[in-house]
């Protein structure tokens, strides 16, 4: 008699159940793997300067910036407030990192830029080109921005990264 008794065991979850479960654990590894992959720029902001000709900007970055600048890299000015950034490349580097009162010295700032430049600083020169409107920038001071690397989304958010880049 036992022998012929077949033993049920309990029902816990649907079907519909079980596949919707498998369905989020699919969508989760895959979006673990898109952020595994997944590369996203470093970009450094900068303050620039352009001179009184209107004809180059003198852009100050941060010191950590200064082994990943190199000549021909793009540099995005913020001319105007309400405009996308102008894209600019970089002209030269200079070997070593600036002091504020060399920066003051060095390229003639008035009290307005020098205040722009509150601790030692990488630096590049940008030509700027020419426009109609590039005198209507001299001397000014806008925001800048230089791509100088890339790194994994996944060392973004776990807190790894250490500004190197790939």
């Amino acid at each position: 008699m036992q022998g012929g008794q077949r033993l049920v065991l309990p029902r816990y979850a649907a079907q519909s159940t079980a596949a919707l479960m498998w369905t989020i654990v699919i969508v989760l590894a895959v979006g673990a793997c898109a952020i595994g992959i997944t590369r996203v720029p470093i970009v450094s902001s900068g303050t620039a300067v352009i001179d009184t000709s209107g004809e180059r900007a003198v852009v100050f970055l941060a010191p950590e910036t200064l082994s990943r600048l190199r000549p021909g890299q793009t540099v995005r000015l913020w001319l105007h407030t309400s405009a996308a950034p102008v894209a600019h490349p970089i002209e030269s580097v200079e070997p070593r990192l600036v002091s504020p009162a060399d920066a003051r010295r060095r390229y003639q700032l008035d009290d307005a830029a020098a205040g722009a430049v509150t601790r030692a600083a990488a630096v590049v020169t940008v030509r700027l080109q020419a426009t109609g409107d590039r005198d209507a920038y001299a001397g000014s001071v806008v925001p800048a921005a230089v791509q100088t690397g890339v790194e994994r989304l996944v060392s973004r958010l776990s807190g790894l990264s250490q500004g190197r880049g790939e």
